[in-house]
C-alpha cells in the first residue's frame, strides 16, 4: 500500500493532511471549522502570537477561504468514501 502526501503547509516540516490507499484519510487540522470555534480555541490559551483583536482581525479576513477549502475537502472525501 503506497501513501501519497496531498497537502503540506509551507511552514510546516511535516505532512498536514495525507492519504493511505484510496480510502484512508489523515489531517492535521479542522475542515470543519468555523470562526467562533477558533475565538473559542483562542480565548481559551494563556499565550498568544498576537494580540486576540488583531487574530481575530486577521481570522475574518481568512474565514470565507478556509470553510470553502474546508467543504471542498470534506466533499473530496465524502466522494472517495462512497465510491465501491
Amino acid at each position: 500500500m503506497s501513501t501519497t502526501v496531498d497537502v503540506s503547509e509551507p511552514i510546516s516540516p511535516s505532512p498536514q493532511a495525507f492519504r493511505l490507499g484510496d480510502r484512508a484519510w489523515g489531517v492535521q487540522f479542522h475542515p470543519e471549522v468555523r470562526r467562533e470555534q477558533v475565538l473559542g480555541w483562542w480565548s481559551d490559551r494563556t499565550w498568544l502570537p498576537r494580540p486576540l483583536d488583531d487574530l481575530e482581525h486577521e481570522l475574518d479576513a481568512k474565514i470565507a477561504a478556509i470553510e470553502r477549502d474546508g467543504r471542498a475537502l470534506c466533499a473530496a472525501f465524502l466522494a472517495a468514501a462512497s465510491t465501491p
